[in-house]
């Protein structure tokens, strides 16, 4: 299985739980079940990918709604509409930060 097809196939609920302590994943995820139910107009997986983007971010500092909106503002001004190209952006933006 790709990288895409797995964030596609994934919920929300099991990266958080995979990426982020217990006690951070309270106090987060109600912000992320809101985030998740606005009408973005991409896939699940871009969707899936914000998420991760934001977890990799801020690490395990508490974000919230507005936060991953402006993510998804990133995302949307890269011209990212795919998982693929979103996992390409992660992927290089990690890459800048580890130089």
């Amino acid at each position: 299985m790709i990288k895409a097809e797995m964030l596609e196939q994934i919920d929300h609920e099991t990266i958080l739980k995979l990426m982020l302590p217990s006690d951070v994943i309270n106090q987060v995820k109600q912000d992320v079940k809101v985030f998740y139910s606005y009408r973005h107009k991409v896939s699940k997986g871009v969707l899936n990918a914000i998420l991760v983007r934001t977890i990799k971010v801020t690490g395990e500092n508490l974000f919230n709604v507005a936060y991953l909106r402006k993510v998804a503002e990133t995302f949307k001004a890269e011209g990212i509409k795919t998982t693929v190209s979103a996992i390409e952006y992660i992927e290089r933006e990690h890459d800048k930060e580890s130089s």
